[in-house]
């Protein structure tokens, strides 16, 4: 699947406001922005159980194994990358680029594996590429558990493990977790 402008994912471009479970993807998936291995972009919407294990590539920003760019009030639960991911800004194994702009109840993201390499330029993660909200990963427990397991992390400025960069404002808390990859980066590496 080849996309010449925004929103290209494996089996979604956009899902805004419905559900997608239980769905595997084998296709490469190619884009410009906002390109997903399942979802381009998620907008009010629900991801859980999918699987993606096709190459997914951006020219441009939001590459992410399952999903490129989540928005507020979405959820993305129990979701495996097992295919190579290569971007340029924003790019994660898992989620390219996740941006809210509320307090969540629940944790909005948690269970993401990732099980290859991630390439890119800037704000590059092995699970998330950038984050603009508060979010927390334990280790310790089974809802908020994550997978770092690719090979490597490249990239030229923020390149994280986990997560690429965590915009100004916001917090993301890191517990009991454990990178198994290279990081490979210029400046700002971790």
């Amino acid at each position: 699947m080849e996309g010449k402008g925004e929103n290209a994912g494996g089996i979604v471009g956009k899902n805004f406001g419905t559900e997608a479970s239980n769905c595997e993807n084998h296709g490469t998936v190619k884009g410009v922005k906002n390109v997903g291995g399942i979802a381009g972009m998620l907008d009010w919407g629900g991801i859980s159980n999918v699987q993606n294990s096709a190459t997914v590539e951006a020219s441009g920003e939001n590459c992410g194994g399952i999903v490129g760019y989540m928005i507020s009030y979405s959820t993305l639960k129990d979701v495996t990358n097992n295919a190579q991911v290569q971007g340029k800004d924003k790019t994660g194994g898992v989620l390219g680029y996740y941006i809210t702009n509320t307090t969540h109840s629940v944790e909005p993201i948690y269970g993401l594996t990732n099980n290859n390499s991630v390439e890119g330029l800037s704000n590059v993660g092995g699970i998330i590429g950038c984050v603009a909200g508060n979010l927390t990963f334990d280790g310790n427990k089974e809802s908020q558990k994550c997978t770092m397991s690719g090979e490597s992390v490249k990239g030229a400025s923020n390149v994280g493990g986990l997560v690429g960069s965590v915009e100004e404002g916001w917090t993301v808390t890191l517990k009991n977790f454990t990178n198994n990859a290279n990081v490979i980066g210029g400046y700002v590496v971790g």
